[in-house]
This record gives structure tokens, sequence and C-alpha cells, in this order.
């Protein structure tokens, strides 16, 4: 992300001067942005990636409790908050936890579209 925006150049992802491609931007541009307000350290490349996870988790919840109720939202939050991945991909420099993010965003879209009477406005989101 840092060469990103070094390079002025926001929609083609490099990593270590090589063209990086076959992921999308947007976890590059989050990086970029923590590293102009907090400066170039290991800490920031990981910044994002602690609270995308802890995002999954809570819309993990949301979507258990709108199909399965309330505790069995808090059940699928706490296991996805505490397996294995989802640590090691909340403490990781990887673009995989914003991948993991989207697809909540999306699932719990679509449950609330799916329940929700107002589907016109759900199918602008």
């Amino acid at each position: 992300g840092i060469e990103m925006f070094e390079a002025g150049n926001l929609l083609l992802p490099q990593f270590n001067g090589a063209f990086f491609g076959h992921k999308p931007p947007f976890g590059f541009w989050l990086m970029g942005l923590a590293s102009q307000i907090f400066g170039e350290t290991e800490f920031v490349a990981r910044f994002f990636s602690a609270p995308a996870l802890a995002l999954s988790a809570w819309l993990t919840g949301r979507t258990g409790t709108m199909l399965f109720g309330r505790k069995a939202g808090e059940a699928a939050m706490i296991v996805f908050a505490t397996t294995f991945l989802s640590i090691y991909l909340g403490a990781a420099a990887m673009l995989d936890a914003y991948l993991v993010m989207g697809c909540a965003i999306a699932v719990w879209a679509m449950v609330r579209m799916l329940q929700d009477r107002r589907v016109s406005f759900w199918l602008w989101l």
C-alpha cells in the first residue's frame, strides 16, 4: 500500500516493486492510509485486519440471530471469533481478512434483504 501511495498509482497494487494484480487494491489502500497516519511499521500493516475480523464476527452473530435466534447468534459469533484462522488473520498483514469481511457483509445483507419487506431499499445496498 505504501508503494502505491508513493508512486501515485492507486489502481495497480504493487508489492516489493512487482505488480500484484491478483489481489484487489482495497486492502492496499487501507495499509497505505494507515502508514500515512501512523508511519511505516509492522503494526500499521496489520492495523485494519483486526477490526475487519471483529466486524466479521459481529456480522456472523447478527446473521445467526436473524436466522436461528439470539443464543445461536451468540454461539456463532464466539465460534467465529475464537477459531485459529480468525485469530491468525486478525494479526497477520494479509488481505484475506478483508475478503472474509466482504463475504460476511454480503451474507448479512442477503439475509436482511430476504427478511425485510422493503426489498427495494436493500437491492441498492
